[in-house]
């Protein structure tokens, strides 16, 4: 019963989304300042939950079925604001899913009025608010559940929360491609060393793009299948994006065009930040096995029970269990330069970032890195065009040559 209760409580702690965004949506369209009001009060929160407080502890969880819950409850939760953001930013010119009507008929409430009368600065933070849920609902939640079994109703409902934040291929890239080549030069989502943000964001949504097609091709050619067929997971998933952009599109012309932008961009912009951030330089022998130390991770406590663990990677990529059960990091793995959104933001300023992770590089090289990894790091430091990476490569190879003539 005691553990009942903790697993439960843990399970609230998890929840805090679900309940935001929900209330952020009823307050969007009923007008006041209450949208405001929660809208500051979560900035403020998320502030709060970036404050240096670690602390890494096991998850194990006793009760799967009370986390697998709240994942679902969240998506839907989540959904439930991305549909009252669409309707505010079409309307007045449009009643997406006749949000207005029902709302009169049923409730007695004129929120096209409310709509009519808003302000900019308002339609500003309903665009900030937006973009913070897309990016929970494709980067956390659709990615916790696309991690359950292929076809099972969790991973459908992962899917449907990539498809909504036009954000698809994840599903099939992720999970096959990104957790089998991470830190190793075949991994389109793992940053080389020297690259900044910019480049590596587009060079890895262009390699992942592929990357998802050729991995369902040769999966379909192993059945006999063509690559057209039906079964193709990508393919589907893509024509069902395109048949939600169509009707947006159809329905409310250039405002479905600029609803569909700023989720989409929302969605994989930041996945690649994110991997940015993440993976920024790090390294592994390919057949090596991935361990905490290939990750840079964040154990903020606040924001890890806020985001279900997103900033403790280094669990997420060596432990096999889900985020409630898993295992495999600690206080001492590779640490990001803050918690995971100010580390973003940093990543946004190339000069600022690698000044910071470089020195974490260089200290990675040194304490963690094996010896196959640390030649490794000789060549991709030569070859950042980085005078500090460069120099500390003379040295760590120098380093390894008396290291050789010692053992001799």
């Amino acid at each position: 019963m005691n553990t009942l209760i903790s697993d439960l409580s843990a399970a609230i702690k998890f929840s805090s989304l679900a309940l935001i965004f929900p209330t952020l949506a009823i307050t969007l369209l009923s007008g006041g300042e209450s949208f405001y009001i929660m809208a500051t009060l979560f900035l403020l929160i998320l502030f709060i939950a970036e404050l240096p407080i670690r602390n890494f502890d096991d998850w194990n969880f006793e009760h799967p079925q009370l986390f697998k819950t709240q994942l679902v409850v969240s998506v839907f939760a989540l959904f439930i604001y991305l549909i009252s953001f669409v309707w505010y930013w079409l309307a007045p010119e449009c009643d997406f899913l006749s949000l207005a009507a029902a709302s009169e008929s049923w409730l007695g409430i004129d929120i096209m009025s409310e709509r009519e009368s808003a302000t900019a600065s308002k339609t500003i933070f309903a665009g900030i608010m937006a973009v913070l849920c897309s990016i929970a609902l494709s980067a956390i939640y659709g990615h916790e559940l696309i991690h359950n079994p292929i076809n099972s109703p969790l991973y459908r409902i992962g899917v449907f929360a990539h498809i909504i934040t036009f954000f698809s291929y994840f599903s099939v890239s992720h999970p096959i491609g990104h957790h089998h080549l991470m830190a190793t030069g075949e991994d389109h989502a793992t940053p080389r060393r020297g690259e900044n943000l910019y480049s590596f964001a587009w060079r890895s949504r262009i390699g992942k793009q592929k990357q998802t097609w050729t991995l369902e091709k040769n999966r379909l050619n192993k059945l006999e299948l063509s690559a057209w067929h039906w079964k193709n997971r990508a393919l589907r998933n893509w024509c069902l994006e395109a048949a939600l952009a169509m009707g947006l599109i159809s329905y409310a012309g250039w405002h479905g065009v600029s609803a569909i932008i700023l989720v989409a961009l929302s969605s994989n912009l930041f996945m690649e930040i994110a991997n940015y951030v993440q993976h920024y330089g790090l390294l592994r022998a390919p057949q090596a096995k991935i361990q905490a130390k290939h990750i840079w991770t964040a154990n903020h406590t606040l924001m890890n029970f806020m985001f279900a663990g997103a900033g403790r990677h280094a669990s997420h990529h060596a432990s096999t269990g889900d985020f409630w059960h898993s295992s495999g990091g600690s206080d001492k793995d590779p640490r990001m330069a803050a918690g995971i959104l100010l580390t973003a933001l940093i990543s946004l300023v190339p000069f600022l970032f690698k000044q910071i992770m470089n020195q974490k590089l260089i200290h990675w090289d040194w304490e963690f890195a094996s010896e196959e990894e640390q030649r490794l790091a000789i060549f991709a430091s030569k070859t950042s065009g980085d005078s500090i990476l460069i120099a500390h490569a003379d040295e760590l190879e120098t380093s390894l040559l008396v290291r050789a003539i010692q053992s001799t």
